[in-house]
This record gives C-alpha cells, structure tokens and sequence, in this order.
C-alpha cells in the first residue's frame, strides 16, 4: 500500500521498523495453557469473546465471493463484523501481554 502511495523506501523503511509481529512476540514471551498460538486461539484464552461463532478466514472469503456475486450488503455487514472482531481481539492480546509483562517485570 505504501508503493501505491507513492512513499519512498526510506518512508517505507521508517514504517515497516515500527511494526510488531505479535503472534512471534507471545509465542516467544509465554509459555500459555493452549493447543497453538493463533490469534483466535490466543483471544479466547485471554477472554475475548467473538460476536460471531465459529467463523473463520474462509468464511469470510466466502461471505467476499457472496457479495462478489451478489452486491447484497449482509455480506459485507457479515465482513466488517468480522475483522472488527479481528481488531478487537489484537487489541485484547495486547492489552494481556502488557499488563501482565509490566506485573512480570514488577516481581522480578
């Protein structure tokens, strides 16, 4: 998105070194009671609870190739919904990892 932009490498350099991976940041910092480390897996463990149940990246690909299809704004609702929960999740796991990083810290 940044070359569709137009910014230079120096632009894109300076952004890309502020992004986090946060799925490499947990799996590397806790040793958590779950089966994998994935963002749902992870969010529900923290508490996060998801406004649509058992929905996944396919489904939204195939809400996509609905709405492709069709033009009918439910599936984009259906979309949206699901990447804000997405979003929110994130936000939840980092929300987890900071709190109990600064107790850590604070113990030790």
């Amino acid at each position: 998105m940044a070359k569709i932009i137009n910014l230079n490498k120096f632009e894109i350099d300076y952004l890309e070194s502020r992004f986090i991976d946060l799925h490499l940041l947990i799996r590397n910092s806790w040793i958590l009671p779950i089966k994998n480390y994935s963002l749902k897996t992870v969010a529900n463990w923290v508490g996060f609870e998801w406004s649509q149940k058992n929905i996944g990246g396919s489904k939204a690909l195939y809400w996509w190739i609905q709405y492709s299809n069709t033009k009918e704004n439910s599936f984009l609702e259906k979309i949206i919904t699901y990447n804000k929960d997405d979003c929110l999740a994130t936000l939840e796991i980092i929300k987890w990892h900071l709190d109990n990083a600064h107790k850590f810290l604070k113990e030790s």
